[in-house]
């Protein structure tokens, strides 16, 4: 992805985020641009940009630097990290056996399904900003963290093979995963198999091939669905207008979904993320 300010003054420190590098894992898309701290020059020099990835060689050479530093925007992507952490507790959830009094026989106590895709709901609403919009640069950021991570190959492969048709490939995975999860869809085994093929898909040209048993019709509308809704608006926000009028069943499925967003929930997102604009970073 194309961002300004490959470099930035000594002066920028106190708008600068810090990590350890020996803590940051190979292979994890980056949620901003990355930087170190040249002191030969006094100066941030940009190592690795949005989306891209670190391999463990490139991390080991760099670890004499210490820290690498994110600008303040990676604030932003922090809201749907956390929320994502929030999301794959809930799903990750195991049903607990309990002796009901008088009775020695275990008892499976679980919440059911619509009971899960409400809480998850409420995780979800406000990330759409008082908008309510999302730009799905954050719906990558959110299912990176939500999902297993690709294997390694699989993104080398991608990126070699073409810089931007991989980060197309991984936002739109995580675009697929963000509204699956709008739809009611919590079942992490299957969000898990709908991100990597269709990253697959994106990234090397694959065919999409069954994601599961049984989704039928519905997933292939919700992989057509997600695309259109996105073409061409990768870096641009998205909001309810996007499905407005479409006859779709996973339109209007999801038109009903904000529907309860603004009316049972009565969730009020905050102010919307941006990779754009003075604390932004993005030249598209």
């Amino acid at each position: 992805m194309d961002f300004h300010l490959k470099k930035l003054p000594q002066e920028e420190a106190d708008k600068l985020r810090s990590v350890a590098i020996h803590d940051l894992k190979p292979f994890v898309p980056m949620p901003a641009p990355v930087y170190v701290f040249m002191r030969q020059n006094q100066k941030f020099v940009s190592v690795k940009g949005p989306l891209d990835f670190f391999i463990p060689d490139e991390l080991a050479r760099l670890q004499s630097f210490g820290e690498f530093y994110f600008p303040e925007c990676v604030d932003s992507a922090a809201a749907y990290v956390h929320a994502a952490k929030q999301v794959r507790a809930i799903l990750e959830w195991t049903p607990m056996l309990r002796t009901r009094s008088g009775n020695q026989e275990p008892v499976v106590f679980a919440p059911a399904s619509y009971e899960i895709s409400d809480a998850v709901m409420r995780i979800l609403g406000p990330l759409w900003g008082s908008g309510p919009a999302i730009e799905p640069f954050f719906a990558a950021i959110f299912a990176t963290e939500l999902c297993t991570l690709l294997p390694s190959d699989l993104m080398e492969a991608a990126r070699e093979r073409d810089v931007t048709g991989y980060e197309h490939a991984l936002i739109q995975a995580g675009w697929s995963v963000f509204l699956a999860l709008n739809l009611g869809y919590v079942e992490l085994a299957f969000i898990n198999r709908l991100y990597e093929r269709v990253f697959r898909h994106y990234g090397l040209g694959e065919a999409f091939p069954e994601v599961a048993v049984g989704a039928g019709a519905e997933l292939e509308d919700l992989i057509t669905f997600s695309h259109d809704v996105m073409a061409g608006r990768e870096f641009e926000q998205v909001n309810p207008s996007a499905w407005s009028g479409r006859a779709e069943g996973v339109a209007r499925k999801i038109a009903a979904r904000f529907q309860r967003f603004t009316t049972q929930f009565k969730l009020h997102g905050t102010a919307l993320a941006t990779i754009h604009g003075e604390r932004g970073f993005a030249d598209v």
